[in-house]
């Protein structure tokens, strides 16, 4: 009968074994705390990136700029190429 009280008692409570090796304890803290720091710098890194976006929304915002201007100077220069073109054909007519 006391083995079925001692059995009822133990199921209820949480223990180590003896059994069980110091080194695989300390690995499991060990890469417990492993995963808390990387969790700790993901945030850090998330931050820094929601913090840098409006900037980069700036950043886009002007190269999209830029090309339509450098369109735009394209269309001048293929007219300005054409018009001294014309200007020497008639010439050497």
């Amino acid at each position: 009968m006391t083995e079925a009280n001692n059995a009822m008692n133990a199921v209820g409570k949480w223990h180590v074994d003896r059994r069980v090796p110091l080194a695989l304890i300390a690995t499991m803290v060990i890469q417990t705390g492993a995963i808390v720091w990387w969790a700790g710098n993901i945030n850090n890194r998330v931050e820094q990136l929601e913090a840098d976006a409006p900037d980069s929304m700036r950043i886009v915002e002007r190269v999209a700029r830029l090309e339509t201007h450098i369109e735009t100077m394209k269309e001048y220069l293929r007219r300005i190429d054409g018009k001294l073109d014309r200007v020497a054909n008639q010439k050497s007519d």
